[in-house]
């Protein structure tokens, strides 16, 4: 997690606390974000 220090100045606490963190309760957290970004009718495919 190196690579995030600089960008968004992790402190090593903060590492702490995110690394302690369960996965399902990230998707919890972060389900209503997830459904905005979501595309909706779009297929890819085309006719």
């Amino acid at each position: 997690m190196e690579f995030l220090k600089q960008p968004f100045c992790i402190t090593e606490k903060d590492k702490e606390l995110l690394l302690s963190v369960s996965p399902p309760t990230i998707d919890r957290l972060l389900k209503a974000d997830k459904k905005k970004l979501a595309l909706k009718g779009k297929t890819g495919k085309t006719p």
